[in-house]
């Protein structure tokens, strides 16, 4: 699990979870084909963090859930 803050990474990672705190670290452990990336960001920030920060990583066959509400 990704989180840009340490606490609620600590949080999670409480009931066992691996946690990281760049996208770059998760990205290197993810398997191979199909990565699946599942994100749940404020709908300002989502198109901004995918573009900068996942958008280098992204591949052909990877699968990116936008899981935001409309809160």
């Amino acid at each position: 699990a990704w989180n840009r803050s340490k606490e609620p990474r600590d949080e999670v990672a409480k009931a066992g979870v691996k946690t990281f705190a760049d996208v770059s670290s998760l990205v290197a452990e993810m398997p191979d084909q199909p990565r699946i990336f599942w994100f749940m960001l404020p709908s300002n920030i989502i198109g901004d963090f995918l573009i900068s920060q996942l958008g280098p990583y992204l591949r052909a066959g990877d699968i990116v859930i936008d899981g935001r509400s409309e809160e």
